[in-house]
């Protein structure tokens, strides 16, 4: 298979009115060497489709798999299947902001965005379509109530909620599985913050939201892939994207220490001036401690205005334009390549 190179053009088509419920949609799937799982979500995607009458589009995006097999699922209510291959892993988010990017030129109504393992279950799309035909103008996300990841997971992943809601003031309790518009699509694909984490950007990008409880689902093969150091990482990017609210939230904090610290300090010279109390070298120890504290948050505060201010005189990087220099090839599954001359796509 010859490496070739993809252009990606900005997103054209696309009726926004959805009230029709058989328009097609596209569901955008992230993949790094899970194919067993993808293809029986596949499978049952197509079963739940057919049930309701509803046709779409896949959009797999390979992540930098280290193999590829063979991959022919059968299908009858999905249109097309295509596989973007990028020439390297970018990760998760990044590599749904990339099938967002292609989607978008696809002639839908709205694009889903799910993972490609079993957790956020077919069944519950259905649902979120429902609600995306009744708020046409909303992204539908999938809430869940229940999880049953290990119980040290768990507590990880609550605790890394509570930073979030300590740095930004906002609780985040929506995944990646989202009906979007293809309207709002096209918004988040210009906005920066979708590059690093969508369901953050999706949040800060003030759209309409709705959430709609669900339980997780059960991988089809193997174990998950999500452990500690990944759960780091991926909450430092939801982070990153309200990095000046987070910012200010330090800096009001560290003012906060500060003042503290001088009223340690007044109340150790207070002690060690009208009080018989204090031992030798106590106050002196206190104050020193204290204005060393003091100084030192200072200097933290410093440094991260800088790098604050650097990053916001910087041009920001969005998905659109991003996307097309990390797609390797187009591979066409299912479905007709539109344009089988260009170089741009390998048809079946």
């Amino acid at each position: 298979m010859s490496t070739v190179a993809a252009v990606v053009m900005p997103p054209t088509g696309g009726d926004d009115n959805l009230h029709a419920a058989k328009y097609p949609i596209a569901i955008v799937i992230p993949i790094h060497n899970d194919w067993v799982c993808a293809k029986h979500l596949i499978v049952a995607l197509d079963q739940v489709l057919s049930q309701a009458g509803q046709v779409c589009h896949v959009v797999l995006v390979d992540d930098g798999s280290t193999y590829r097999p063979a991959f022919s699922p059968s299908v009858s209510w999905i249109k097309s299947i295509r596989i973007i291959r990028l020439a390297v892993n970018l990760g998760h988010q990044r590599a749904i902001s990339v099938g967002l990017t292609v989607a978008a030129d696809l002639n839908v109504g709205s694009v889903v965005v799910m993972d490609g393992d079993g957790e956020d279950r077919p069944d519950d799309l259905i649902r979120l379509l429902a609600e995306r035909i009744a708020a046409p103008d909303a992204i539908i996300c999938a809430q869940r109530t229940r999880r049953s990841e290990a119980i040290r997971f768990r507590i990880f992943y609550r605790f890394y909620k509570s930073i979030f809601w300590l740095l930004t003031g906002t609780r985040i309790d929506f995944g990646n599985f989202m009906v979007i518009p293809i309207r709002a699509v096209r918004t988040l694909l210009r906005t920066p913050a979708a590059w690093n984490h969508l369901a953050a950007a999706v949040m800060r990008s003030r759209i309409r939201l709705i959430r709609v409880p669900t339980y997780r689902g059960t991988r089809y093969d193997g174990a998950s892939r999500m452990n500690f150091e990944a759960l780091v990482l991926h909450g430092m990017s939801a982070i990153s994207v309200y990095a000046d609210v987070a910012f200010l939230r330090i800096l009001l904090g560290t003012f906060a220490f500060i003042a503290l610290n001088v009223i340690v300090i007044a109340i150790a010279i207070a002690i060690r001036l009208l009080t018989s109390y204090a031992t030798p070298g106590w106050a002196t120890t206190v104050v020193g401690s204290s204005v060393n504290l003091s100084m030192e948050s200072l200097v933290f505060a410093g440094l991260a205005l800088g790098l604050l201010l650097q990053g916001r005189s910087n041009k920001a990087a969005t998905p659109l334009q991003e996307s097309p220099q990390f797609i390797e090839e187009i591979e066409f599954v299912t479905g007709q390549c539109p344009d089988i001359n260009s170089g741009a796509c390998i048809a079946p």
